[in-house]
């Protein structure tokens, strides 16, 4: 890494930058994994930005979800009752 005092001196903008790319297959990174029966996880919420989903959370109060630290973004919309996030749903809030 780089001693602070010289990223303050100057600037961080010459360190690298990763973006995420957003595939059509993403949806199968869970190994072992399996697709629920639709609705039998209320509490799952879809984390969107720009609109793409780019993390997963869980309602934990009708007010709050609690997801991981790096999920965090400036401006986030949060889509509940969701099974398919390729589709639009009636259910979805």
């Amino acid at each position: 890494g780089w001693p602070l005092s010289q990223l303050l001196t100057h600037g961080i903008s010459c360190l690298p930058v990763a973006f995420p790319t957003f595939a059509e297959d993403d949806d199968d990174k869970i190994v072992g994994g399996y697709t629920c029966a639709e609705h039998s996880v209320p509490y799952q919420v879809s984390l969107n930005t720009i609109g793409y989903h780019f993390c997963g959370g869980s309602l934990i109060s009708s007010q709050w979800v609690l997801s991981a630290a790096h999920c965090y973004e400036y401006r986030i919309q949060v889509q509940l009752g969701k099974h398919n996030l390729k589709l639009n749903e009636s259910t979805q809030q």
